[in-house]
């Protein structure tokens, strides 16, 4: 069996050497199909599959619902306080800027704060040192840190010497007390951890919880007690149990995954059809190839070779053809998932782990290997099936002047309708969210972004918050960067445009339709933030240098915020106050500004990203008049912004706004600095990742079906050679030559597109959660589709047609 094996594979190394152009165009299809797949498949295995990179990933699980998985500081210390089915408990808050001192320098670092048992929880232990104690992680506790190998060593030579020493976050000291091992990274990555410290007095949703089951079986023991703590929570915190969904433990990276899983599948889906295009392409190839070797095969069989040796050969040359596919795949793969990066952001791949998206490991190798196998199967199974089925007389009959009977023809125009039905399905889907992304970029955001360069700092217990903070940095700072050459208008903030603002709760406000404390965006600018980003004024006026700590507390509002608490937008002279705990006085509203287009917020928007969101109650309150106690929470989960406009490019501006704030505060680096475009461009991550992707695939799917469509009617005018001649001779007209080779194209191309526009009407309505201002079924979309495709579909077949009818007849039937 094994010689058998090989001289077949001999037999088939040989003849694809014969037919070079052969070989190459099927090899070259299948190794982009099985690319492109083996590419998206590397998502898929980094977004769903890949355990997160910690010791018995199964163990480790998050606190989640359909809402989400961030959770209360109330929810974590209850969960922790009485869960028995788990080793272990903590949590951790969200990313944080930190400025690290040092008596010779001064690192921006990234940071988390993070309970007692962190480690524990993820598996692992200090390199050197300890985990947070119960007394450290509570407030007014002492000052403690946790500390990677790579800072330990940058400051203090080894992870051992760094036990025991001090750092300087912000403006307060911080023993080291422990140093993470140097294959740890949390997730988001960190460079330092300290005591998160929360209690149940904490509503804020901004934390992750963690378990660490005992044993890597699933537990639904854990799951019932987790029901029965959240029933207690309701019913101890007085809440309203309809407002609070079931949670449940889950697996980590189910959690990391939740926000690209569906996207991600939809371009599995959508690769995998651009696989099977181009396998039923080959397989189309095959079958015309099988034709031309009827004589080959006839005499083998005439000389004694058995059936299943005829099929072997053809196997064999499929096999062939997929292995040297695969290899050429994967080197596309490999190219292609370093395109990722370019369509995400570095935000993004952080958020869900996929800084190793690129890595090719064990389970995509065994996905490309199962693809290689299936398309193998897929285009040689039936020529094989075929080739067994020679009839010997009739073959060696006909001398190559017949075909191989109604076979052949049948096979083909099947596998070619089967190629229109699938790159219709492909390019309606594309169609769609090419319109999505489209649609979100022609949305007014409200501000202009051009010539607009963002600067990100860590304020992170600077020491010094509102009025101290405004005058000692702001002010001096933002007077040295306005008299920069090219700078129009300079401002800070805790937020710019796009991104999601400070949640704070304000009080229901006299002559308001409002009756309860409701959550806004809220926002603290300076003077010429507006005129930065030149969002407009409707009533009032803007923030001036009028508005100090001495003055009137003022505000301005925008006119979500008017029309969502007193109905109309005429709100000037009205009054304002923030809850009682964030310790802000009554304040008059002086403006009313345009609305600004910012990522889903407060509970009054949803949407794909901030262009489809709707725009959310703000506040916007002078730097200088903003309460310590916002002002720190502010800090605490949001870098803060310098904002400056050019009146050109911004690029050259980045060193001399460095200098213009170090020379006032040379103790606190920006983090990084990036164009307002960018910060926009981050948004339509998601649409710009589909809409490229899947219109990458249906650009080579219709391509793919353009051959296959054109390789039909050419093999029909070949095969109708000698017809052709007669005709010509007889005197029949070109035109009418070339209607009859057409027919049968635009027949095949006809059925495929009515299939693949009723699987596309079915297909289309899984990409509803995605679209954006069109509709599943938009028919604009569908009839460009099918003219599309018609364009495609009439070069395909006209030109074998034509280049038919060009044939001398007499040539024609000499051929013969």
């Amino acid at each position: 069996m094994l010689d058998a094996l090989r001289q077949d594979l001999r037999l088939a190394a040989r003849s694809l050497r014969r037919t070079p152009s052969f070989t190459a165009t099927a090899v070259l299809t299948l190794a982009i199909g099985i690319g492109a797949t083996t590419a998206i498949f590397s998502l898929v295995n980094a977004v769903l599959l890949r355990p997160v990179p910690y010791p018995s990933p199964e163990r480790l699980v998050v606190l989640s619902s359909r809402n989400g998985s961030s959770q209360s500081g109330r929810t974590f210390v209850y969960v922790r306080e009485r869960a028995r089915r788990m080793e272990a408990v903590a949590a951790q808050g969200s990313r944080e800027l930190w400025n690290l001192v040092t008596p010779s320098a001064v690192l921006p670092v990234t940071g988390l704060r993070v309970s007692t048992a962190y480690l524990r929880v993820h598996g692992v232990a200090p390199l050197a040192g300890r985990e947070f104690t119960a007394d450290e992680d509570r407030a007014n506790g002492p000052e403690a840190a946790l500390v990677s190998q790579a800072v330990a060593t940058r400051l203090f030579g080894s992870a051992a010497a760094a036990i025991g020493q001090a750092l300087t976050l912000g403006n307060r000291s911080h023993a080291v007390v422990g140093v993470l091992p140097a294959d740890f990274s949390s997730i988001p990555e960190a460079d330092v951890l300290i005591p998160l410290r929360t209690t149940s007095q904490d509503t804020g949703v901004n934390y992750r919880v963690f378990g660490r089951l005992p044993s890597a079986a699933p537990d639904k023991a854990a799951d019932q007690e987790l029901a029965a703590l959240q029933a207690d929570l309701v019913r101890d915190a007085q809440l309203d149990a309809r407002r609070v969904p079931p949670s449940v433990w889950a697996p980590y990276r189910q959690v990391l995954g939740r926000t690209l899983r569906q996207p991600v599948l939809i371009l599995l889906a959508a690769v995998s059809l651009l696989l099977v295009i181009g396998s039923v392409n080959v397989a189309g190839l095959y079958v015309a190839r099988s034709f031309a070797q009827h004589q080959e095969m006839a005499t083998r069989a005439a000389l004694g070779a058995p059936r299943r040796r005829l099929m072997g050969q053809v196997l064999a040359e499929a096999a062939v053809v997929a292995l040297a596919a695969a290899i050429g795949g994967l080197a596309i793969a490999f190219g292609a998932t370093r395109g990722f990066a370019l369509l995400l952001s570095s935000s993004t791949l952080r958020d869900v782990s996929l800084a190793d998206v690129t890595s090719l490991d064990w389970r995509v190798l065994l996905a490309t290997s199962a693809m290689t196998a299936a398309s193998a199967l897929i285009f040689g199974l039936v020529p094989a099936w075929s080739a067994s089925r020679t009839n010997l007389q009739g073959s060696l009959r006909a001398r190559g002047r017949t075909g191989s009977g109604r076979v052949t023809p049948a096979l083909r125009r099947a596998f070619t309708a089967v190629e229109v039905a699938l790159a219709v399905v492909l390019l309606v889907g594309a169609g769609l969210l090419m319109r999505t992304f489209f649609n979100l970029t022609r949305v007014e955001p409200g501000f202009q972004a051009d010539r607009v360069l963002v600067g990100r700092m860590s304020l992170q217990d600077a020491g010094a918050e509102g009025p101290i903070l405004s005058n000692a940095l702001f002010g001096p700072a933002l007077e040295r960067i306005r008299q920069v050459p090219g700078v129009v208008a300079a401002a800070v903030s805790n937020h710019v445009p796009v991104e999601t603002g400070l949640n704070l709760t304000v009080q229901p406000p006299a002559g308001g339709v409002i009756d309860r404390p409701l959550a806004v965006d809220w926002r603290y600018v300076s003077p010429e933030y507006f005129e930065v980003f030149r969002i407009p004024t409707h009533l009032g006026r803007t923030i001036t240098e009028d508005d100090r700590r001495a003055g009137r507390p003022v505000a301005l509002v925008n006119e979500a915020f008017a029309r969502t608490f007193f109905g109309r937008l005429d709100v000037l002279g009205q009054t304002i106050q923030l809850a009682p705990a964030f310790e802000d006085p009554p304040r008059a509203i002086v403006g009313v500004v345009g609305n600004v287009k910012a990522r889903s917020n407060a509970g009054f928007s949803s949407g794909l990203n901030a262009a489809a969101s709707d725009t959310a109650p703000a506040v916007f309150v002078p730097a200088a008049q903003a309460s310590e106690t916002a002002m720190r929470v502010a800090h605490r989960f949001f870098d803060m912004k310098w904002a400056v406009r050019a009146n050109g490019p911004t690029g050259p501006l980045e060193q001399q706004v460095r200098e213009a704030v170090r020379s006032v505060a040379p103790t606190l680096p920006f983090v990084r600095f990036e164009p307002m475009t960018a910060v926009v461009a981050q948004d339509l991550d998601l649409q710009r990742l589909l809409s490229v992707l899947l219109g990458a695939f249906a650009v080579a799917a219709i391509l793919l079906a353009g051959v296959g469509l054109y390789g039909l009617i050419a093999y029909a005018a070949a095969q109708r050679t000698r017809e052709v001649g007669i005709r010509m001779a007889l005197g029949a007209t070109a035109g009418r030559v070339v209607a009859t080779l057409v027919r049968e194209g635009v027949a095949t191309a006809g059925v495929g597109l009515a299939a693949g526009i009723a699987g596309a009407l079915f297909a289309s309505r899984v990409l509803q959660s995605l679209l954006f201002g069109v509709s599943p079924v938009d028919a604009s979309t569908f009839a460009a589709v099918g003219l599309a495709f018609a364009g495609v579909a009439a070069v395909a077949a006209f030109a074998p047609a034509i280049r038919a009818v060009r044939i001398n007849p007499v040539e024609a039937l000499r051929a013969e």
